[in-house]
């Protein structure tokens, strides 16, 4: 470099052009900054400005002997004119730079692109393998890292390439599907997630923790959703129907047995009772009760958007059945219904029957029937004679066909009178 400057002085020197010291430097510190990927380019500007410079000056030489009357000032022009175009020489080298580092800036970007796919793909293939084979081989944790589907690592420019990098992917949660629920109703909940469940709505917030079951009630209708953090879905829980039902406490008995009438007036597309074990359906019911104490009585209705409300109520039963049977009776009335016993029930029902009538004091039967129209009359059958007044005597009566739930044997006491 300092033998082309000293050549430079000499042949200025010779042809009356004078040497800029500031003008070398700035030419000599553009081509020394020049990077290794523009040589082959500056080598080119060089030997063209050199060539500029050696015609330039056989041009001077040239005129400089023909004409002595060029003054400095038109080579001074000359020289800037050089200037000039090297300035045009060194923005195209810049502009050129620029190209090639934009797309340096793509090439990479398309590498680490399709090396991603690439590489995503190699994975899922291994997580499907690993799901149908129960997981039987372990993936290494450490080089996969499990983030939201909208988060990427990638640089927007310049991107750096570092095939050791971790891989990072998204992976979309699975949130149990929920259809159909009633308010009230309760259902399991299963998180088979490595992150965490959210369930909220209607003033309900619950966190499901990962990979465990949660049993949830809704107690409220309303829209809901449950969530992860980079996928949602929403369900309705439907309102479920207002219910009542009457207790008719009035009726007692009817035909001979005890009943209890029930009956619900709201709307609805179903209606189930339940009770003494069994089912019925319809919008009233009966129920019989033989013992004494609390029974309960369910209505379960199934309203027009198919849900369903439950409902139970409690009766409490005075007295056991015992066939409407009386205590005492009146031998010698001319009323046909006082004079004779046998237990009320007995005529009113359609039942096959043996009843017989015991004296306590020695155990022998002193009346047996199976007709309802045959009632005692008070006579002992063994003597032929009227019993003993105000004495108590046992009955007993055997059904043969006893209604559900209905004992078939009955027990109680009876003492004829002689007065009205």
């Amino acid at each position: 470099m300092k033998n082309l400057e000293n050549h430079f002085k000499k042949i200025l020197e010779n042809h009356e052009m004078p040497y800029n010291e500031k003008a070398w430097h700035s030419l000599k510190t553009k081509l020394d900054t020049k990077s290794s990927l523009q040589n082959k380019h500056k080598i080119k500007i060089y030997s063209l400005v050199t060539g500029i410079i050696i015609i330039s000056s056989l041009i001077i030489y040239n005129f400089s002997s023909n004409d002595s009357s060029i003054t400095s000032k038109n080579i001074k022009s000359k020289n800037d004119k050089i200037m000039e175009y090297m300035k045009k020489e060194e923005i195209i080298s810049q502009q050129n730079n620029r190209d090639i580092k934009t797309n340096l800036i793509e090439d990479k970007k398309s590498i680490t692109q399709n090396n991603r796919k690439s590489i995503e793909k190699n994975i899922s293939d291994k997580k499907t393998n690993l799901e149908v084979e129960n997981k039987s081989k372990d993936i290494n944790q450490n080089d996969i890292i499990f983030v939201d589907e909208n988060n990427t690592n990638l640089e927007e420019t310049e991107p750096k390439i570092n095939y050791n990098e971790k891989i990072v992917f998204g992976l979309n949660s699975i949130i149990p599907e929920i259809n159909n629920l009633c308010e009230g109703q309760t259902i399991n909940i299963k998180n088979p997630n490595n992150t965490d469940l959210i369930l909220k709505g209607n003033d309900l917030l619950i966190i499901i923790p990962k990979n465990s079951n949660y049993s949830v009630t809704f107690k409220s209708a309303g829209n809901y959703s449950i969530s992860t953090e980079n996928n949602t879905k929403t369900f309705i829980v439907k309102k479920s129907p207002f219910i009542d039902f009457n207790i008719d406490l009035a009726t007692k008995f009817e035909n001979g047995i005890p009943v209890t009438n029930v009956e619900c007036n709201l709307p609805g597309n179903n209606y189930l009772w339940s009770y003494n074990n069994k089912n019925i359906n319809g919008k009233k019911s009966t129920a019989h009760f033989y013992k004494k104490g609390n029974h309960e009585i369910s209505l379960e209705l199934t309203g027009v958007n198919g849900c369903k409300s439950r409902l139970s109520k409690s009766i409490y039963i005075e007295e056991s059945y015992n066939l409407m049977a009386v205590n005492s009776f009146i031998p010698t009335s001319i009323d046909s219904r006082k004079n004779r016993f046998i237990p009320y029930a007995l005529t009113k029902r359609n039942v096959k029957f043996q009843m017989i009538i015991i004296d306590p004091s020695d155990g022998h039967i002193v009346y047996q029937t199976n007709n309802a129209n045959e009632g005692w009359d008070g006579i002992d059958q063994k003597t032929g004679k009227m019993v003993s007044y105000k004495s108590n005597y046992i009955w007993k009566v055997v059904i043969d066909n006893p209604e559900p739930n209905e004992n078939n044997q009955y027990v109680g006491s009876i003492i004829p009178v002689n007065w009205e």
